[in-house]
């Protein structure tokens, strides 16, 4: 299994389950402490060993594939993970963030996608999942390049399942709701922002990776042969609410 974003966040939580329901998970993050405390987690429940890449480098995505599928073995299954996720106001984001935000979280899921992608089609199966957010949806200030890169990603999804169908590669996105991670922390603010988004989920609480991985382990899984194109939400009711906050929040 190929896995993004494995450093920290739900990306580790994911390494540590997915490697203790026995998968061997090949760990890609670009930041280097945090994905080697993530293998060393990992591994003390199943397999799992690291690479250290930029997704938004096309040369080292490949490098990453090609080497997990030489000293693992094939990877049926890639999720997409990673984010870089630059918090600022519309007005006031630079051109830097903006295409940073970008090249990671839209055009890496493409290239980490489409280098799996092409393995899976050779030998017929794959399952592929792309992890996206509510910022698409909504308009939620000072999200604008993220919000913008998680749209991007949920049509990605919808084409890609289309045309990799005839290839027995299934496509899904699964958008999480809010959760307690840095990447969450950073957009909510503070310690009232955070209050005011835990508020806005009907359930009552942020989410936890119990949550979530029931879906992921089926989306995964053979059992999701007829399944592809689809966008879950797995969010506590915080999509459907349409709750947002004010610009001043």
């Amino acid at each position: 299994m190929l896995l993004s974003g494995a450093a920290k966040g739900i990306g580790r939580g994911l390494a540590l389950a997915l490697a203790a329901d026995g998968w061997t998970i090949a760990a890609c993050d670009i930041d280097e402490t945090g994905l080697a405390d993530t293998v060393e987690l990992a591994s003390a429940a199943g397999a799992c060993r690291g690479w250290v890449a930029d997704i938004a480098d096309a040369a080292a995505v490949e490098r990453w594939v090609a080497e997990a599928e030489e000293q693992l073995g094939p990877a049926v299954v890639l999720i997409n993970n990673a984010i870089d996720a630059a918090e600022g106001f519309f007005l006031s984001l630079t051109e830097q963030e903006w295409r940073r935000t970008i090249d990671v979280s839209l055009t890496g899921y493409f290239l980490c996608a489409q280098a799996a992608a092409r393995r899976m089609a050779e030998r017929g199966y794959g399952r592929i999942v792309n992890m996206s957010s509510g910022s698409a949806e909504r308009g939620i200030p000072r999200t604008v390049s993220y919000a913008a890169a998680k749209g991007g990603v949920n049509s990605l999804t919808r084409v890609m399942a289309v045309e990799l169908a005839p290839n027995g590669i299934c496509v899904n996105t699964l958008t999480t709701g809010p959760m307690m991670t840095e990447t969450f922390a950073k957009i909510a603010n503070t310690e009232e922002g955070i209050e005011a988004r835990r508020r806005r989920v009907p359930i009552g609480r942020f989410g936890e990776m119990d949550d979530i991985l029931p879906l992921v382990r089926f989306l995964i899984s053979p059992e999701a042969r007829w399944t592809t194109g689809a966008l879950f939400h797995v969010d506590g009711g915080a999509n459907n609410a349409a709750l947002v906050q004010s610009v001043a929040q």
